[in-house]
């Protein structure tokens, strides 16, 4: 018996020869499919969770972590618009007992103005990550958006059903 692997995925020809017993033989010719390795989630998948309060001009976090965080994996906490108190701040999580970290994110829980958007992405390579984006609104409570994150770890994406 003969196995072969292929190192790319897409379609490829495999040939195989037969020869019988009194020397005949015969070529058959198949195209199949080779698809690539599938993608996981992160697991545990992350938790992001954020508390606090509605204010005249935005919110005040209290609260700003991320649970259930793998070890090994990135996570990213980048604010746009104007009243930013930092840019981004990026962390990898340290392995705990339990084999999930919590990371608090302290620059973060203070007064934010609306206008204001938090995106979180948690990433590990080679595996579905967690993207969260918080906006700030005037008069209301932040919009929430959760999505899973690419492999690369840089575009948001659906999650998958299963």
């Amino acid at each position: 018996m003969l196995t072969t692997s292929f190192s790319t995925s897409g379609a490829h020809v495999v040939r195989l020869r037969v020869i019988d017993a009194y020397g005949l033989s015969n070529v058959a010719a198949a195209m199949i499919n080779v698809v690539g390795p599938t993608v996981s989630l992160m697991q545990p998948f992350p938790v992001v969770r954020i508390a606090g309060n509605e204010t005249a001009s935005g919110v005040r976090l209290r609260l700003l972590t991320v649970q259930q965080v793998p070890a090994g994996a990135r996570i990213t906490v980048r604010c746009k618009g104007r009243g930013c108190p930092i840019r981004s701040e990026r962390r990898v999580a340290a392995s705990s007992k339990q084999g999930a970290a919590a990371v608090k994110f302290r620059r973060f829980e203070r007064s934010l103005r609306f206008g204001i958007t938090l995106e979180i992405l948690v990433s590990k390579p080679g595996k579905i990550g967690k993207y969260t984006r918080f906006a700030i609104r005037r008069g209301k409570l932040p919009a929430r958006v959760d999505m899973c994150l690419d492999p690369a770890g840089l575009k948001p994406l659906v999650c998958p059903s299963s």
